[in-house]
C-alpha cells in the first residue's frame, strides 16, 4: 500500500506542477497578481482502507481517521500534492492521484473546498 500511495503522490505532484506552471504563465501574460484560489483537496476512500493507510503512518500523508471519535468523512490528504495557495492546480494533482489508485483497483472520490 505504501508503494501505491507513493505512486499516486508522484503522479499528483507532477500534475500539480504542470498546472501551476500553466497558471503562472497565464497570470503573467494577463497581468494578474494572483493566478489561483486558496483551498484544500483530498480523496475520499473506503473506511477500512483509510484506517489501514492511517496505521501505516506514511510521511506527508494524513487522514481524517480518528480513533477517539466517529467520523462521517473518510479523507486521505496527500500533503505533497496539495498546495493551499493553488487550489486549481491541487485539484488537477489529486485527480491524477485518483487515476493511479483506480488503475490499482482502488476507488476514490476527489473532494475540495475553497477558502
Amino acid at each position: 500500500m505504501r508503494q501505491i500511495v507513493q505512486e499516486a503522490t508522484t503522479a499528483g505532484v507532477a500534475a500539480r506542477e504542470r498546472t501551476t506552471k500553466r497558471l503562472l504563465k497565464t497570470a503573467k501574460e494577463k497581468g494578474w497578481n494572483q493566478e489561483d484560489i486558496c483551498g484544500w483537496v483530498w480523496l475520499t476512500l473506503d473506511p477500512k482502507l483509510l484506517k489501514h493507510i492511517h496505521k501505516l503512518n506514511i510521511s506527508n500523508v494524513s487522514t481524517s481517521y480518528n480513533t477517539r471519535a466517529i467520523v462521517d468523512e473518510f479523507k486521505l490528504y496527500l500533503k505533497d500534492v496539495e498546495d493551499y495557495q493553488r487550489m486549481s492546480a491541487s485539484v488537477d494533482g489529486i485527480e491524477a492521484a485518483a487515476v493511479v489508485l483506480k488503475k490499482r483497483g482502488i476507488n476514490s472520490r476527489v473532494g475540495s473546498m475553497a477558502d
